[in-house]
C-alpha cells in the first residue's frame, strides 16, 4: 500500500505543486502522473526505493505502466546491451511482481542484441510480440532481421513494414 508519506516525498522529487493529497491517495491516473514524473528525474540512488513505492500500489497494472514506459525509455537511448541490462537487472529486482514489464526487459535485449548479432536472436525476434516485431521492422538496419520479419513476421503490417524498410535502406 501506498502511504500518503510515499506519495509526498515522490511528489517533491517530482516537483510537482499544487495536488491535494487526498486526491491523488484516490485517483489512479493522478499516481500515474506522478510515478511518470518522478521516474523521468529519478536519481540512482533514489531509484530502488521509487520503484519499491510503485511496486506497492493498489493499481498493479498502473504501476507496472509507468515503470514499464520507464524502461522504453531506457530502451530508446541506451545503445549498450551491457549497460541496459545492469540498468534494467536492479529495475526487474526491485519490482519482480511486474511480469509484463520482465517480457518488455527481455525484448528490449532482444532488440539491442540484433544490431550486432542478429543471428542469434532471430528465433527470438520471429517468437516475439507485435511490439517487438514493428520496432525492429520499422528501425533495424539488419539486413537478416528485416528479410526474416518481411517473409516470417507475424502480421502483414509487420512484413509489410520490414519490406519497405529494406528498400529505403537499399537492402532488397
Amino acid at each position: 500500500m501506498v502511504t500518503e508519506g510515499d506519495l509526498s516525498w515522490m511528489l517533491m522529487l517530482s516537483g510537482m505543486v499544487g495536488v491535494e493529497m487526498s486526491e491523488a491517495m484516490e485517483d489512479e491516473h493522478l499516481r500515474f502522473q506522478i510515478y511518470r514524473r518522478t521516474l523521468r528525474d529519478v536519481k540512482e540512488t533514489e531509484e530502488e526505493q521509487v520503484l519499491g513505492i510503485i511496486g506497492r500500489d493498489s493499481d498493479a497494472t498502473m504501476g507496472e505502466a509507468a515503470v514499464v514506459e520507464y524502461v522504453d525509455a531506457i530502451g530508446a537511448t541506451e545503445t549498450d546491451y551491457e549497460a541496459f541490462r545492469t540498468k534494467t537487472r536492479k529495475i526487474l529486482q526491485a519490482v519482480p511482481e511486474f511480469d509484463f514489464l520482465a517480457r518488455r526487459v527481455d525484448e528490449w535485449e532482444v532488440a539491442l542484441r540484433s544490431a550486432t548479432d542478429a543471428e542469434r536472436v532471430l528465433e527470438a525476434i520471429l517468437g516475439g510480440t507485435d511490439w517487438l516485431q514493428r520496432k525492429l521492422a520499422n528501425e533495424s538496419v539488419s539486413r537478416t532481421v528485416l528479410a526474416a520479419l518481411a517473409t516470417e513476421g507475424r502480421t502483414k503490417r509487420v512484413r509489410n513494414g520490414a519490406r519497405e524498410r529494406c528498400g529505403t535502406l537499399g537492402l532488397a
